[in-house]
């Protein structure tokens, strides 16, 4: 079970009743996010309101990983974050990468504009600075991306803004390490 608290008062308040996830604020505490096993879907809760949205509804592939085959509810393919004014939510497939609206009513968008399932790769963020909270939509971003059939890795970049194809940076047959 979730709870919020009031760090003024003390007082607590259930939210949310059991969650079989790890449940995280977003950056500036407005939402807090979290991938459904059973349901195969990420949600988000505005902290004020209390209302929750199917935030992955929208997204034409699974989020989860639809190649897991234990005997428990998938894992998500994860996030890459928030970004700047908890404006938007970034959530992986098997391939790309999708911003969302937290509050649901605007549609999820391909980030990486499908290269990442036209071209079998996976292509994920890489936090660059490990104090930043957020991503600035206007800034550069680096993608790690490998390739399913022959293995090979590099990176590529790309930005949240805009709606260009990520740009290859390398890619070779070789494992890289994180810049």
């Amino acid at each position: 079970d979730i709870y919020l608290v009031d760090v003024e008062t003390g007082e607590r308040s259930k939210v949310l009743e059991g969650v079989r996830s790890s449940v995280s604020f977003s950056p500036e505490g407005k939402y807090l996010t979290w991938f459904d096993g059973h349901e195969r879907a990420w949600f988000a809760m505005d902290v004020e309101s209390r209302r929750i949205v199917n935030i992955s509804s929208g997204i034409p592939h699974p989020v989860h990983d639809e190649l897991d085959d234990t005997p428990d509810e998938p894992r998500a393919y994860g996030s890459a974050g928030w970004t700047r004014g908890d404006e938007r939510f970034l959530i992986y497939d098997r391939h790309d990468i999708w911003l969302v609206d937290p509050t649901g009513r605007a549609a999820p968008r391909n980030i990486t504009e499908g290269l990442g399932r036209r071209e079998d790769l996976r292509l994920r963020y890489v936090a660059l600075d490990p104090e930043a909270r957020a991503i600035d939509p206007g800034d550069d971003l680096l993608l790690e991306a490998f390739h399913y059939r022959t293995k090979a890795s590099g990176f590529y970049r790309d930005r949240v803004a805009g709606s260009a194809p990520p740009r290859r940076l390398i890619m070779e047959d070789r494992s890289f390490g994180r810049p």
